[in-house]
């Protein structure tokens, strides 16, 4: 028996920290897998609390153990329900950048192959957005990076880009399947119309689901936006 309440504790203190790490280092809510693990394991838990008379030489660390699991299942309840209630909300930390594009990367490559490797370590203007799919509500996901750029990068994007091009079009809306943040990362709202938006990919799947991305600059502005979409 005192094997098992190691191997509980041990347990109880590996799922505490995984869905703290979790809740606190993604967006809104645990991964499924972290709520999951919670449910099971304060539901392993609290039966060995109900189990505190049949073992009475251990009945003392059998309720703590079980205390910790009962309150432990309830944390997993809650976040599972919130999980398939609430949508996730916008991330607009820009330290997420690397690990937010692995995510559409591991989706579909193509999808963000255009995006740089890291944002620029000075760069001036920088504005993230990423909204991550997930949640039990359908949503459309995005990813977007917008920062200040000189002329010469910018030519040279363009020119890198512009001969993968599946389409291009000005900006001042039209575009049905991306929302672009506002200047100041606060909001959506069509671009201002001395944008140029270069579609690089553009897929849609016979459920109507799909996904795109490409790259949109200003040299008015000076700025640059690298964007990727997904919809259910």
């Amino acid at each position: 028996m005192r094997g098992t309440l190691i191997v509980g504790l041990i347990c109880l203190t590996v799922a505490i920290a995984f869905d703290v790490w979790i809740y606190l280092d993604t967006w809104v809510a645990p991964h499924p897998v972290a709520i999951a693990f919670s449910m099971a394991l304060g539901g392993f838990l609290t039966i060995s609390y109900l189990m505190r008379r049949r073992f009475p030489e251990t009945a003392s660390a059998l309720r703590i153990i079980g205390i910790f699991g009962g309150g432990f299942a309830a944390f997993g309840f809650v976040a599972y329900v919130s999980f398939f209630l609430f949508p996730y909300r916008e991330n607009l930390n820009p330290k997420y950048y690397s690990r937010a594009v692995e995510t559409y990367r591991v989706r579909a490559a193509e999808l963000v192959r255009h995006f740089p490797n890291a944002l620029p370590a000075n760069a001036d203007r920088l504005r993230f957005c990423h909204l991550p799919e997930g949640g039990g509500i359908p949503q459309q996901s995005h990813i977007q990076a917008r920062y200040a750029a000189p002329r010469a990068f910018i030519l040279a994007e363009l020119a890198r880009l512009r001969p993968n091009a599946v389409g291009q079009k000005p900006g001042g809306g039209g575009l049905s399947f991306v929302k672009f943040r506002n200047a100041t990362n606060t909001g959506y709202a069509d671009l201002p119309g001395d944008f140029e938006v270069i579609i690089l990919v553009n897929r849609v799947f016979q459920a109507g689901d799909g996904y795109a991305g490409g790259f949109a600059t200003s040299e008015t502005a000076g700025e640059v936006i690298y964007w990727a979409t997904i919809w259910p």
